[in-house]
């Protein structure tokens, strides 16, 4: 079936939005849709009050995943590790540390 086009200054605004909100998006490593709201285009869009809040929460993270580890608690420690592993996948883009 062919596409429609339509043409015009609605239309093309259109399709810049539709492509914007497809890069709010990713595939996370359990193969579902997610919410990227460490990538690229939130970082465009963020202040420094946002870049200290997200450094803010990495370190968190990194510190409950260690604390969960060192306290054998693999269920939390498991998840914890899969928060971080979202960090590091997006961390050059925030300026975040391993």
């Amino acid at each position: 079936m062919d596409r429609m086009v339509v043409d015009g200054p609605a239309a093309r605004y259109t399709a810049e939005q539709a492509r914007a909100v497809k890069r709010l998006v990713y595939m996370d490593a359990d193969g579902q849709l997610a919410l990227d709201f460490l990538g690229e285009e939130f970082r465009s869009l963020a202040q420094e009050e946002l870049v200290k809040k997200v450094r803010q929460a990495h370190v968190f993270v990194r510190a409950e995943c260690d604390r969960f580890a060192a306290a054998r608690d693999t269920k939390l420690a498991e998840r914890y590790d899969r928060r971080l592993g979202y960090f590091r996948l997006r961390g050059a883009l925030w300026g975040l540390d391993g």
